[in-house]
């Protein structure tokens, strides 16, 4: 190879390399809504099935934020509106419950312990930790995103006894492998996530600095057991006869 051709080589081949550490270092902000379906007919109650739909119309007013910066840490927590007025701040706060409003979701790349900061009602602001490697279901079923072609898949999470079913759609053509509530480990970008009957939707990205630093508390406890600790104290409720 001439000296002229083989330096040009070299000079392209350092470029492609730039170029691609830089894409791969961009901080992203994703922007998520969110909604809760209810099936009303099946609620027999007409004062729980009010409740809940003053319930779903606070959900549909908020906003979660995926942060990612360049390093790979990640934070996933609801936006703070503008103004927040709300008359009644128990279905308020059964909002945050039923979106995970209330919770803020830490993660690093490579790291399978997540870091989740949750306000509790009765034990203040915890910090739980999850160690878990999520192992995915990726099915042959596709749409379309926005700009975005999407693949379905499908994951489980043991919340104290109870095992959590979860359907995301992720795409490829967006390289963090992040999404919702700390959820990781698919090629790509979660768009949407089904919890239950909650959504959280993708609505746009932005390619924004971004600093992240771990949320923090007082008071720590494992997953685990901080999700069987709530099961004894509604088993205990329910034993006192409320």
């Amino acid at each position: 190879m001439k000296t002229a051709t083989k330096k040009h080589f070299i000079i392209l081949c350092f470029c492609i390399f730039f170029m691609a550490s830089v894409a791969a270092q961009e901080s992203v902000k994703i922007t998520y809504t969110v909604e809760q379906r209810v099936n009303f007919d099946s609620i027999k109650s007409a004062e729980v099935g009010g409740a809940f739909m003053l319930v779903n119309e606070v959900i549909s007013g908020f906003e979660f934020e995926l942060l990612i910066n360049e390093n790979g840490k990640s934070i996933f927590r609801k936006t703070e509106p503008m103004i927040e007025d709300y008359s009644q701040i128990e279905l308020y706060r059964l909002a945050l419950g039923f979106s995970a409003g209330d919770e803020i979701w830490y993660t690093e790349k490579e790291n399978p312990e997540k870091s989740i900061y949750k306000n509790d009602f009765e034990n203040g602001p915890l910090l739980l930790a999850l160690k878990e490697n999520v192992t995915w279901v990726i099915s042959d079923e596709t749409k379309r995103i926005g700009e975005y072609k999407a693949k379905k898949a499908s994951t489980t999470r043991k919340i104290g006894s109870f095992v959590e079913q979860i359907e995301v759609w992720f795409t490829s053509e967006l390289s963090y492998s992040i999404g919702p509530l700390g959820y990781n480990g698919l090629p790509g970008l979660i768009l949407e996530l089904k919890r239950d009957k909650v959504f959280y939707k993708f609505k746009k990205l932005e390619k924004i600095p971004i600093s992240i630093e771990p949320p923090k508390a007082s008071k720590q406890m494992s997953f685990d057991e901080y999700y069987l600790m709530l099961e004894s104290r509604v088993a205990e409720i329910k034993k006192r006869g409320y």
